[in-house]
């Protein structure tokens, strides 16, 4: 371990970002159990795929056959399929929510994130703004899954949601704290959803479920060992000291590129912990979701789980945790 000052800010950073309370090497581990599990998911994927069709996996149906290529309806078609398990903004407010979708402007693309979302200024907290960046974010699912992460049950639909609660049932102040773990794990646990989502919508426009709903979770499982081998990555470089030259190694076994290895590695020196807060910020959700089903028992629901975490706000994992047990067993 790096006996230095840049390792001490960067566990504050670790810290600060993702909202837990984990030491370094706790983290580590919990990025390498969840590692080997969810690859081992994939191999299993795989091995289901190959037997149901005889063949290795074509995603044609779900990159250029994909059903849904239009933002606007893409929002409108999650915002249909979270009904079951999401609270309603219409519990909150009759308010309409407004969403302006535009693609970001072509001389900014090379300097912008795949897509974004803009939080409303607080005054007009119903005129929302998405911007999609088409040159890193490909038509089919990944549209479909990037707008569910930006919009609903994304960024988008948890911003609108726990800021009219703040106004109405807790202190205002609290929009003045930022917990990037919360947020960005809540916006990459909504999107893992937004693969059964996908799931749905090609089984309903090719009238059979099985093969289609195998091929988003492959996608799934992909996304998710990749954003865990860049955080294992980031702690490697700036907590245990690991060279340039292991760290490429590991993503050029991994199936990058010479060139994408480096970009890679220049964003992760460049900008520190920024995959962690979104990773260990849903890994985070995830546990706080099983301690709620364990519980709460027979009284555990997702809408019930969701309702909790959208009306707790953003807030730090251990006091997350903290409110959860003073939750009565009750229904939801």
């Amino acid at each position: 371990i790096k006996s230095s000052a840049a390792s001490d800010v960067y566990k504050r950073l670790v810290k600060e970002s993702t909202g837990s309370s984990l030491s370094m090497d706790q983290l580590y581990l919990l990025l390498q159990k969840q590692f080997q599990k969810t690859y081992k998911e994939m191999k299993q994927t795989l091995t289901t795929y190959q037997e149901l069709t005889g063949g290795t996996p074509d995603l044609a149906p779900v990159n250029d056959g994909f059903p849904l290529s239009d933002p606007t309806a893409i929002l409108e078609d999650l915002q249909n399929r979270m009904q079951q398990d999401f609270p309603a903004l219409a519990d909150l407010t009759a308010q309409t929510v407004q969403c302006d979708i535009q693609d970001v402007d072509a001389g900014l693309e090379a300097y912008s994130s795949p897509a974004f979302y803009m939080i409303p200024p607080i005054d007009a907290l119903m005129q929302n703004t998405i911007r999609i960046n088409r040159s890193s974010t490909a038509d089919g699912i990944e549209l479909y899954t990037t707008l569910a992460h930006e919009g609903y049950p994304g960024h988008l639909y948890q911003t609108v949601y726990s800021s009219l609660v703040c106004d109405t049932q807790t202190l205002p102040i609290r929009k003045l704290f930022s917990y990037g773990g919360y947020v960005e794990g809540w916006a990459y646990y909504t999107e893992r959803i937004s693969y059964e989502y996908a799931a749905q919508v090609l089984a309903e426009a090719e009238g059979s479920s099985y093969p289609a709903a195998l091929l988003c979770t492959l996608l799934a499982q992909q996304r998710d060992l990749q954003i865990n081998l860049f955080c294992l990555l980031d702690l490697s470089l700036h907590y245990y000291g690991a060279e340039e030259s292991e760290l490429l190694r590991s993503l050029e076994s991994f199936g990058l590129s010479e060139e994408q290895s480096e970009r890679v590695y220049d964003y992760l020196r460049t900008a520190p912990a920024v995959y962690l807060k979104y990773y260990v910020g849903y890994l985070e959700m995830n546990a706080l979701k099983k301690r709620a089903e364990l519980q709460w028992s027979d009284n555990f629901s997702l809408l019930r789980f969701h309702r909790f975490v959208l009306e707790a706000g953003p807030s730090d994992f251990e006091n997350l945790t903290k409110r959860l047990k003073q939750t009565a067993a009750k229904t939801g």
